[in-house]
């Protein structure tokens, strides 16, 4: 969410120092995401599932979530601009907002189980 709400910000008021201050974090978000989604995976898979599982997860961020997102990307792009002048500020809104709602989803909606992570730890 601070990734996308300082590129508006930047956007919005021509101030550069919002873009090369997050400009970092976009590299130990892209980082965490993928590492933090391979872990997970490897964590929650069956053994003999596991290379198919990774795999999986590998196709679909790699894969369909790069392809989706570049066509959604670009038609919000292509929404937000007339004569190849940009309004940048309200490119970089969408994505912002649809971070907040995810992560409310997220935050409202996963479960970790609790009962099998404990039985883990005991044998």
């Amino acid at each position: 969410m601070i990734l996308y709400g300082f590129f508006s910000l930047g956007a919005s008021t021509g101030e550069t120092a919002f873009l090369y201050t997050v400009l970092p974090l976009h590299g130990f978000c892209f980082t965490f995401f993928f590492v933090t989604g391979q872990l997970y995976v490897d964590e929650k898979a069956p053994a003999s599932l596991r290379n198919a599982a990774q795999g999986l997860i590998t196709f679909a961020t790699y894969g369909v979530g790069k392809y989706t997102g570049t066509l959604v990307a670009g038609n919000i792009v292509d929404h937000y601009s007339v004569q190849n002048v940009y309004n940048w500020t309200s490119i970089w809104m969408v994505p912002l907002i649809m971070t907040i709602i995810f992560t409310l989803g997220f935050v409202l909606l996963f479960r970790e189980n609790l009962k099998y992570k404990q039985e883990k730890i005991n044998h």
